[in-house]
């Protein structure tokens, strides 16, 4: 907002020029935007040390000459953050939040994330040493708003449905195998049921007919349905001996 203090966080500083400073900030408002601050570098007084990495501050940036970038007229710190800059591994964490940010989020977008950096940075500042919560949650998170949140709750599996030589995407899901075949331009075919619960789904040709058949691995036992029964006629259990393992088909 034009000429008005708001919140933001600084999350890049690039020197410019001999006492210049080009700082990305992350606000609500505006979401990403870079700012020239002038003489930043040759004089403290001017912002009084509030262009730290990962601070909070009220910012207060107006337009540049023309259409250029703005400019950074005055900035206070809310909150500091040195438990993060002091240590190193905390550092690199928040570092590589800001950049996967400017990487990711376009220029005037991502005010989304203002409360997201606002809760991990807090966490990342309290959290012990060597802690890896803050920094997982903000993963998670930054990725859902990116729309790239992984499926954690469904399992995926290529293999040769159709018998054309090219892989089919699968997906287990809530008890049920779904499949793409290319042959058919990816047409969806399926669901084919399950009644097991936490399972391990395998895809792979248990008969030789060159054909990916479906097997569940649950408690140590194997259940499979073959293709040449279109998968509807499930054999098993085939007990092994050995717990806690991690399944695995191919020919040996």
């Amino acid at each position: 907002m034009e000429g008005v203090s708001e919140p933001a966080f600084v999350l890049r500083l690039v020197p410019y020029g001999e006492s210049d400073l080009v700082v990305t900030l992350l606000s609500q408002e505006r979401g990403l935007f870079p700012a020239m601050a002038k003489a930043a570098r040759k004089s403290r007084k001017r912002f009084g040390g509030a262009l730290e990495l990962f601070s909070r501050v009220n910012a207060v940036a107006g337009r540049g000459r023309g259409s250029g970038m703005a400019m950074l007229k005055e900035s206070t710190a809310v909150s500091s953050r040195e438990g993060i800059r002091g240590n190193v591994l905390k550092t690199a964490m928040a570092s590589s939040w800001a950049e996967v940010t400017c990487l990711r989020v376009e220029e005037g977008q991502g005010g989304e994330l203002f409360d997201l950096f606002d809760f991990a940075l807090s966490a990342l500042d309290e959290e012990p040493p060597g802690g890896l919560d803050a920094h997982l949650f903000f993963l998670v998170r930054f990725l859902s708003a990116m729309g790239l949140m992984p499926r954690l709750v469904s399992c995926a599996a290529c293999g040769d449905f159709d018998g054309d030589r090219k892989a089919d995407p699968a997906l287990y899901d809530s008890g049920n195998w779904y499949a793409w075949l290319s042959g058919v331009n990816y047409a969806r075919v399926g669901p084919w049921a399950w009644a097991l619960t936490n399972a391990t789904p395998v895809a792979a040709d248990f008969d030789g007919d060159r054909l990916q058949d479906l097997a569940m691995v649950a408690d140590g036992q194997w259940y499979v349905a073959f293709s040449s029964t279109a998968y509807q006629t499930i054999v098993g259990p085939h007990t092994f001996d050995v717990s806690g393992g991690v399944p695995l088909a191919a020919d040996f």
